[in-house]
């Protein structure tokens, strides 16, 4: 009789660990956006090992609130077309939690107006621009940030034609290292670049963090007073 307790108590554990598992695969979710919306996330929810994939047809213009938002960690952003907003407080897109990509390839453009093109606030985010991806802060008055790296152990590839430009009178750093920890790794190719015009406008800013890895074969640019293509 114990013996069959046993296998009858493993049958149950099995079943239920099943479940779960199930459950979970269920819960993840991917969105399309293949044509012209003006709502955050196209409408959608993102919190947690979902996607979101803005084809090169697809666009998120949005006033109010961020482009794209995401929750939850593990999440999957793809970019082959528009994301923005003119909301001065909002990313074009924010990925809250771990282990979260964005990837923005092809003609692929992430436009903000004064904060960040993108945040990641988190640990172990990947954030690649390849082909002719651009990301650009457009306010004239006010600070931004092109990729905002708000954690430890993150991720960001510039290659092939990507580029980060910042415009304006005010503080426009083109990345920002923010991890308390540090062991981030920023790379930039050939023929990439960042391009700042505000002053204190740094190219790359670490500020804060150790064990950070920095290879540019790129090109940084900077032309405001008081501005370093890297700053350490």
């Amino acid at each position: 009789m114990p013996s069959s307790f046993k296998l009858n108590q493993s049958r149950a554990a099995f079943i239920l660990v099943s479940l779960f598992a199930l459950t979970s695969a269920a819960s993840a979710d991917d969105f399309t956006v293949n044509s012209a919306v003006t709502t955050e996330n196209g409408g959608n929810t993102l919190d947690g090992s979902d996607s979101i994939n803005v084809t090169s047809t697809g666009s998120i213009t949005v006033t109010t609130t961020a482009g794209i938002s995401t929750t939850g960690g593990t999440n999957k952003v793809t970019v082959s077309g528009t994301v923005s907003t003119v909301r001065p407080n909002m990313n074009a897109i924010l990925n809250v939690g771990n282990n979260n990509k964005t990837t923005a390839f092809g003609n692929a453009k992430i436009i903000a107006s004064k904060k960040a093109g993108i945040e990641d606030r988190g640990d172990n985010n990947v954030t690649t621009l390849s082909g002719n991806a651009s990301i650009e802060i457009t306010a004239a008055a006010g600070n931004g940030v092109g990729i905002d790296s708000n954690g430890n152990s993150n991720t960001i590839t510039l290659s092939d034609n990507a580029k980060i430009t910042t415009a304006g009178t005010n503080v426009g750093i083109g990345i920002q290292l923010m991890g308390a920890t540090g062991n981030n790794i920023v790379t930039m190719s050939r023929n990439t670049e960042i391009s700042t015009t505000g002053p204190s406008s740094d190219g790359i800013y670490i500020y804060d963090g150790n064990n950070n890895e920095i290879y540019i074969a790129g090109k940084v640019q900077v032309t405001g007073a008081g501005s370093n293509a890297l700053f350490i």
